[in-house]
């Protein structure tokens, strides 16, 4: 995995437990396709 890679996680990650922003919201800032987002969230459960 690239380091932008895992950034991108990271940020994904604390966007998602330190705020009440829904994965549509994530994805639409970031950029990145929701299912991206999705497959993280679900992975850290």
């Amino acid at each position: 995995m690239h380091e932008d890679q895992v950034m991108r996680n990271e940020i994904i990650q604390e966007l998602r437990t330190n705020t009440g922003l829904s994965i549509r919201k994530i994805a639409e800032l970031l950029g990145v396709n929701r299912r991206v987002i999705e497959r993280l969230v679900s992975k850290s459960k």
